[in-house]
């Protein structure tokens, strides 16, 4: 079993929070340009070369409903490379935006003569940890947060999700199952596993981008929570994702000394 860091959103982790996110999307690096692309004659459009993910085979498949007549999957998928999120049975743990206990300081200078910073991380030690400075969240915020301008200054500072470690991790996840799709090809159910927000009183799905705006379909609230995380204009874009099935589990190294 592998363990491995993702980031989220806030919002994507009060959704983890509340029980509602049990699936996550990622967009998948496609082949160059040049690459070789697949098509056949069944099928109603061609596959471009930058449509087809790297190390992916794609064929028609011709198993079909026998009460609709309809196939029963377009394209069936055979891959050659590795998942970077990890196989059923792996485990992530969610990297957000955080708190921390420290200070900063200078860490040398770069070759055009800038200075280099660094923060000491005070959070991670037990010591701190039994004075009260733990690790804190968004939605355990410190009273004073202090500038990340403030050199040599100690408290609390805000700190990016890119750079949490591993220490402060608050939730875990256990891949179930994963696999590769068109994001315009999310299913209702997936969306709403996505983690969309449900208005209880309207019974609509949050729109993500006006807050005076609600969705009927929890689809359609998803593609704005996509805009919003990965910029305007990338919905339509229609591209290959990683799709990760999760459910919550404990910290694999609660028992570390």
């Amino acid at each position: 079993m592998k363990v491995r860091p993702i980031l989220y959103s806030t919002q994507m982790v009060q959704a983890i929070k509340d029980g509602r996110k049990t699936q996550t999307r990622r967009i998948l690096k496609l082949l160059p340009a040049d690459a070789k692309w697949f098509a056949d004659n069944e099928c109603e459009m061609a596959i471009e070369p930058r449509d087809v993910p790297k190390g992916f085979q794609i064929f028609w498949n011709d198993v079909f409903d026998p009460e609709s007549d309809e196939p029963i999957d377009r394209w069936r998928w055979f891959d050659d490379i590795a998942c970077p999120y990890g196989d059923p049975g792996d485990m992530l743990y969610v990297r957000e935006t955080y708190y921390a206990y420290g200070y900063w300081i200078t860490n040398g200078v770069t070759a055009t003569g800038k200075h280099k910073y660094r923060f000491v991380d005070l959070s991670c030690y037990s010591v701190w940890q039994d004075k009260g400075f733990g690790y804190r969240y968004y939605d355990d915020p410190p009273d004073e947060i202090l500038s990340n301008s403030s050199l040599g200054k100690m408290g609390y500072h805000k700190r990016p999700s890119l750079f949490m470690p591993k220490a402060a991790a608050r939730f875990f996840q256990k891949i179930k199952r994963r696999w590769a799709e068109r994001l315009n090809d999310i299913s209702e159910a997936d969306a709403i596993s996505e983690g969309v927000e449900l208005d209880i009183e309207y019974q609509a799905y949050k729109d993500y981008q006006n807050d005076n705006s609600l969705y009927v379909s929890a689809k359609d609230s998803f593609r704005t929570i996509w805009e919003m995380i990965n910029g305007k204009g990338t919905w339509d874009k229609n591209p290959f994702v990683w799709c990760v099935e999760f459910e919550l589990t404990d910290n694999p190294w609660k028992d570390e000394s």
